[in-house]
């Protein structure tokens, strides 16, 4: 019996740079938004915000923790958001 191998990256997330493209798109709105705003430094600052926060939404999706709390927390998730999600998930629709 062989033993299998699989490729490292099989199931990483997409990286740029060895930054998470989540973290490189929050840092790029803040940077932009507050930026044109409020000047260079405060974009700065807030790049480096928005560079956290953009790496804690792509660490939650990629994990499917997020995906998770859409699915059972909002509702007519199965209209909006997947017609593959699990029937239970209607269990307190109307």
């Amino acid at each position: 019996m062989k033993r299998r191998t699989f490729i490292p990256c099989l199931n990483k997330q997409r990286k740029l740079y060895n930054f998470s493209i989540g973290s490189l798109i929050g840092c790029a709105i803040a940077v932009i938004l507050v930026g044109v705003s409020k000047g260079v430094i405060w974009g700065l600052g807030a790049g480096a915000v928005g560079f956290a926060f953009g790496n804690w939404i792509s660490n939650s999706l990629y994990s499917g923790a997020l995906q998770r709390f859409l699915y059972w927390n909002f509702p007519y998730a199965k209209d909006w958001h997947s017609r593959n999600i699990p029937e239970s998930s209607e269990k307190e629709e109307l």
